[in-house]
């Protein structure tokens, strides 16, 4: 059997390659912030933050409240864009690729691989469009917040099962425009960007700063006539 040409490690250790992992951590930090200004009430631990949120859609399921699904896809994206940047270095699907090819050699179907590559894709394609109907139905009344985000989502995860699947020409078109100027980079970290850039204005949409701190409480509303809070109070949930 063919020996496997893959080894856990470092796979991208050019100065493009940091720089992407860098940019998906940031994206990553960027979204697990966005998910505590949509939760109710005031900041608490990350951790603490996670398992609220978890309680309340397990009890509420399967109609949790608005609050608790968009807080719940901005933590989504972030774990997705975490676990992308750890796999930069990994390149799990260099690791996928070459058992699907060493499979292929052993099993005698090698020279009609390009007929399996198209069932992959067609089986993937299948099981994206079952998820976000999924996701349309759990997220419906809401998926007009995350429009720019789901963009970016979408360039990556295309990105990242074309690459898998290693067809020549797209490996050309991706790979060897020129030594300074590739188009993977500018598919990969343009749906870095995207995903960012939504969590950002998320941020700033909520007075939040972007990379530390909260913004302050709001300034209680002066009581009422009778002594209780104006029309305008709202009491924070959380």
């Amino acid at each position: 059997m063919d020996e496997i040409r893959w080894s856990p490690g470092i796979g991208d250790p050019t100065v493009m390659g940091w720089l992407t992992v860098v940019a998906y951590l940031a994206a990553a930090w960027l979204c697990l912030r966005a998910f505590m200004v949509e939760k109710a009430g005031p900041p608490r631990p990350y951790r603490q933050a996670i398992k609220a949120l978890l309680r309340v859609i397990r009890k509420r399921w399967p109609d949790p409240p608005g609050p608790a699904r968009r807080a719940g896809m901005w933590l989504g994206l972030a774990i997705t864009m975490l676990c992308l940047g750890i796999n930069k270095q990994l390149d799990l699907q260099t690791l996928l690729t070459e058992l699907a090819r060493v499979a292929a050699m052993s099993e005698g179907w090698y020279d009609n691989r390009r007929a399996v590559q198209l069932g992959f894709i067609g089986a993937f394609s299948i099981t994206a469009l079952a998820a976000a109907v999924g996701l349309w139905w759990v997220m419906r009344g809401h998926l007009a917040d995350f429009r720019l985000a789901l963009v970016g989502m979408v360039l990556l995860i295309v990105f990242v099962i074309v690459r898998a699947t290693s067809f020549h020409h797209v490996d050309v078109f991706l790979g060897a425009v020129d030594d300074d100027f590739r188009m993977n980079w500018v598919l990969e970290l343009g749906g870095i960007s995207i995903v960012a850039v939504a969590a950002a204005r998320r941020l700033r949409k909520a007075g939040a700063p972007l990379w530390r701190g909260w913004p302050p409480p709001p300034e209680p509303e002066p009581p009422g006539p009778e002594g209780k809070p104006s029309a305008g109070h709202v009491t924070q949930l959380g």
